[in-house]
């Protein structure tokens, strides 16, 4: 029973010092020395050759050697996988004997596309410096720069370190894009609000042409018949405000519907500026409705004058919409591109034929235009 006590420590010995062993012989790294003269130079230009020693990736201690005017070292680094690796490289005494530099080459070019160098002090020694770089699968350069001393060989020591594979792809990767729709569908309605509203003011000059011409709102279509039926009786009592409500709302989609339901003006001057229209209702009437449209420039200082050829004096009693007007002259003012007016203009007085003069300035300069033909009544 006493030799198994006395047995016991020393088995407990045995098994500690068969664990630090282990370690050590997995810690300890392989053993690389200089073959030969390294060259100063990378393969860049010439292609690999075997003058350039070869370093496999693992964890490695290498020994080499500057001989007398012998500055630059440079050997291969080999790394056999396709996946981007983490190395990590480090120097005995830098800054006193040489430093090291890692380059990531370009595998077709052999350009240097990233280089890295050690930083401070490794933790596990301070006689150490240590540096890490991500190099991915083929051959890539390790360089060693003398330091200080050019005349006698240099002895220099550095290691390198296989830490593993770069990022982690063991990782669970969540599709949240669904959490984003609520966000898509408010942007997509958003974005689109304003050209639906667009749409919709215009479209019936997007989609409201119908057979050999345009489709006319229903008030308007209202507001020429009976503008048609009130001008062709004098003695009925018109409400200026009502015509003038009337007149206003004949907007630039009434123009060509006009002829509809007014009939064929009695005159129509047409030029690509500017268009005049007018109409006469009964054969002894005072009442003149009269439209204008301007084209592509606008027209400042507009007038419209409405005088007899024949040479009686034409005298202008009511205008509606409310104008400015003297004896047989409207003062309009100024008329923007394609807008149209229409007025009813009461003469004092029948007339057997009537003409319309219009005049204005046109980009600074005065224009006049006269009718061609007249509003005539032959039975006068």
């Amino acid at each position: 029973m006493v030799m198994k006590i006395r047995l016991i420590p020393i088995m407990i010995a045995v098994l500690l010092i068969s664990q630090i062993t282990n370690a050590e012989i997995e810690s300890t790294d392989s053993q690389k020395f200089e073959e030969g003269e390294a060259p100063e130079k990378s393969w860049k230009q010439t292609g690999i050759s075997p003058d350039w020693q070869r370093i496999s990736i693992g964890n490695i201690s290498f020994t080499g050697n500057f001989s007398e005017n012998d500055s630059v070292d440079v050997f291969a680094l080999e790394i056999v996988t396709e996946k981007l690796t983490r190395v990590g490289f480090s120097i005995k005494d830098a800054n006193l004997t040489a430093r090291i530099s890692v380059q990531r080459l370009n595998q077709s070019s052999w350009s240097i596309e990233e280089f890295s160098t050690v930083g401070d002090a490794c933790e596990d020694d301070a006689n150490w410096s240590c540096g890490e770089i991500e190099l991915g699968g083929g051959l890539h350069a390790i360089r060693l720069e003398r330091v200080g001393n050019f005349e006698n060989s240099v002895e220099y020591n550095f290691k390198i370190r296989n830490l593993g594979e770069y990022g982690d792809d063991s990782g669970v990767f969540i599709d949240l894009a669904w959490k984003f729709t609520p966000f898509y569908i408010f942007a997509g309605i958003f974005l689109i609000f304003p050209f639906m509203v667009v749409l919709w003011w215009n479209k019936e000059d997007l989609f409201g042409f119908a057979g050999n011409g345009i489709k006319i709102r229903e008030y308007e279509k209202q507001s020429l018949v009976t503008l048609r039926e009130r001008f062709t009786d004098d003695t009925r009592d018109l409400g200026r405000d009502e015509i003038g409500s009337y007149l206003e709302i004949l907007g630039e989609r009434s123009w060509e519907s006009t002829r509809k339901e007014l009939g064929d003006p009695e005159i129509r001057y047409h030029t690509e500026d500017l268009e005049i229209r007018a109409w006469r209702f009964g054969a002894s009437s005072k009442t003149i409705i009269l439209g204008l449209k301007t084209m592509l420039v606008d027209c400042k200082m507009a007038a419209v004058r409405v005088f007899s050829p024949l040479g009686e004096s034409a005298s202008i009693e009511t205008v509606d919409p409310e104008y400015i007007f003297s004896d047989d002259e409207i003062f309009i003012g100024k008329i923007v591109p394609h807008r149209t007016i229409f007025l009813r203009i009461k003469l004092k007085s029948s007339h057997s034929n009537l003409n319309v003069h219009f005049s204005g300035l046109v980009e600074d300069s005065p224009i006049a235009v006269v009718t061609t033909n007249s509003i005539s009544n032959e039975d006068e």
